[in-house]
């Protein structure tokens, strides 16, 4: 049973990290809130391992400009998200259950969340790349303290 539900919550995590890119994507919509993304706060769920690094105006362009470049991928696959809505929808409405056409949707679907988890890693590494030695260890804690609060929750 444990491992079911380790599954599914790395499932969520990996998912939650797919999404990221394209809510960088959004426009920023007063209708949304408190979950808003005004153009000062800028980077998004990326935010919390930068903060304290003292990014440069060279370097919080070129922050952007990755991010920017993550989240138009992630745009792009708004439409296959949607195909595969769809198609997730047409198994469970069939006359008749169709596992293996269940299995397949489902595996597809960890096949994307796993790119988006590989492209997620690749965005931190290019930003990564552009901060000086200092700004890198600080970058470290903010992974170290991350993953602090992630275990006691």
């Amino acid at each position: 049973m444990k491992a079911i539900q380790k599954t599914i919550l790395a499932l969520s995590i990996v998912g939650v990290s797919a999404l990221a890119p394209q809510a960088l994507a959004e426009e920023p919509s007063s209708e949304r809130g408190y979950h808003s993304m005004d153009k000062k706060r800028g980077f998004g769920s990326h935010r919390h391992l930068l903060r304290g690094l003292d990014l440069t105006e060279e370097q919080k362009t070129s922050v952007k400009d990755i991010m920017a470049g993550y989240a138009e991928q992630a745009k792009d696959r708004s439409e296959e998200r949607q195909d595969y809505r769809a198609e997730l929808q047409a198994v469970v409405t069939a006359e008749s259950f169709d596992e293996n056409a269940a299995r397949s949707l489902i595996e597809a679907q960890q096949s994307e969340r796993v790119e988006a988890a590989v492209r997620m890693l690749a965005m931190q590494s290019e930003i990564y790349q552009i901060l000086t030695p200092e700004q890198q260890e600080k970058f470290k804690e903010s992974l170290n303290n991350s993953k602090q609060r992630s275990r006691n929750r």
